[in-house]
């Protein structure tokens, strides 16, 4: 289990246009943040602050 703010290397497939990464830690149907966007390919780098929450879910997001 993560505890302390650390960085998350975020890897997707799909366009390399503008995208949205999102975390939440309150579940799928829980509130989501947004962590970064930007416009360009996959993998990026995201910093996560877990905050001792047992579960970290990460989405990301391509219109």
């Amino acid at each position: 289990m993560l505890t302390d703010p650390t960085t998350l290397q975020v890897f997707w497939t799909g366009g390399e246009g503008p995208y949205t990464i999102q975390a939440s830690t309150t579940g799928e149907t829980g509130s989501w943040t947004d962590a970064k966007t930007g416009v360009a390919s996959s993998p990026t780098t995201i910093g996560v602050d877990p905050s001792g929450v047992p579960t970290l879910l990460v989405r990301v997001i391509e219109p």
